[in-house]
């Protein structure tokens, strides 16, 4: 688990979690992200996403859908069962297996510019409904 600040203040920052199995994934995506100007935080499994929301106010969740112990899928379910409505988008290398309920679901390799509009867009819908 490992948190990148971007330097901002936290108020004005957008906060992402990124849960994936892949390291190269997790890192690349937080790196690219976090240039962007986001604070992200990372977690290799959907167990380890799920305890780091107790201390990570995440705007938007990043899951790959097929990690060992809970998938992205199940991941997603926890959160919703337990009242917590972060938009959430699949990132995955089998789009076909994603369920319903994620924002959009990217194939990987993933296009960065489209990431990062759909964030901007899930951002600004989580922070108006605050």
């Amino acid at each position: 688990m490992s948190q990148t600040m971007a330097g901002l203040a936290r108020n004005d920052t957008p906060r992402i979690l990124i849960a994936d199995d892949e390291p190269t994934v997790r890192e690349v995506l937080a790196e690219l992200l976090n240039f962007e100007g986001y604070t992200v935080a990372t977690a290799a499994t959907g167990e380890e996403a799920l305890q780091l929301l107790d201390s990570f106010a995440a705007d938007v969740i990043l899951l790959d859908i097929v990690m060992p112990g809970l998938s992205g899928n199940e991941t997603l379910s926890a959160l919703r069962a337990r009242g917590i409505e972060i938009p959430a988008i699949a990132i995955t290398g089998m789009p076909d297996k994603a369920s319903t309920g994620f924002l959009a679901v990217l194939g990987k390799p993933i296009e960065m510019l489209h990431l990062t509009q759909l964030i901007a867009v899930a951002t600004r819908r989580r922070r108006s409904a605050r």
